[in-house]
């Protein structure tokens, strides 16, 4: 069976993760963004050092691709094309926001995922889960938190670090419709990564090393200086 090396850094949640035959056998986190960078190659150097492997045993590279942090989301991409491009393995790039709705399938209500892009803004998809599989409702895009009302049509399992950073700003009509059950998870893990790769490998959806991109949907900050665009306060209207 294909053996994965998955690695997840686009939040402040940085994993790295073995994959194999739907298991992870072995996993490791840090939750200091700043140190994504340092922790996530020292993680994987840890995790097949204790499984006895070498990184020229996987068969393929996995790497969230974002949204999110722009910093972060190369740690792991930049990572995963540099040990393919080393092992000429084939990639695979999966969504974060995808990655986050996998983790919290065993709920049924359509899943809000929010991952926070500051300045009063998210990162948001929404996903409905029909057995096995996820389907996209909402494909990633960016919101103002002021507008996320109109994307709330009924009840929505809503999850992630975006919720996390506005939740004390949103008022209680809106709150309301964000169900929010004790089992769930805010950050996206190299181990939904490594799984979902694995699904896209059996529908042959890798790529090469140069073809890997992260999904950048905001510009820089610096483009969005220069652009005028600047941090927007959460008016809510009645």
């Amino acid at each position: 069976m294909a053996l994965i090396l998955a690695f997840e850094s686009s939040t402040k949640l940085g994993s790295v993760a073995v994959i194999q035959d739907g298991k992870c056998l072995a996993y490791k986190e840090s939750d200091i963004q700043k140190s994504h960078s340092e922790n996530l190659h020292q993680f994987a150097v840890d995790l097949i050092s204790d499984l006895n492997l070498k990184f020229q045993d996987f068969d393929y590279f996995a790497s969230g691709i974002g949204p999110g942090s722009f910093t972060g989301i190369r740690v792991s991409v930049n990572a995963v094309k540099s040990f393919a491009y080393a092992f000429s393995k084939p990639v695979i790039g999966i969504d974060s926001l995808l990655s986050l709705a996998f983790q919290n399938s065993t709920h049924q209500l359509p899943t809000l995922c929010l991952i926070n892009a500051y300045k009063n803004m998210a990162y948001y998809g929404i996903y409905q889960h029909q057995g096995l599989e996820i389907e996209t409702l909402k494909a990633p895009s960016v919101i103002l938190m002021k507008e996320i009302e109109s994307q709330l049509t009924g009840p929505l399992l809503t999850v992630g670090d975006g919720f996390l950073a506005y939740q004390n700003f949103l008022p209680e009509r809106i709150l309301k419709k964000m169900q929010r059950p004790s089992n769930i998870f805010d950050f996206p893990t190299a181990k939904s990564v490594g799984l979902l790769a694995e699904k896209s490998i059996k529908n042959n959806l890798t790529l090469d090393w140069k073809s890997l991109n992260p999904l950048y949907i905001r510009s820089s900050e610096a483009e969005e200086t220069s652009q005028g665009i600047v941090w927007s306060p959460l008016d809510f209207k009645e």
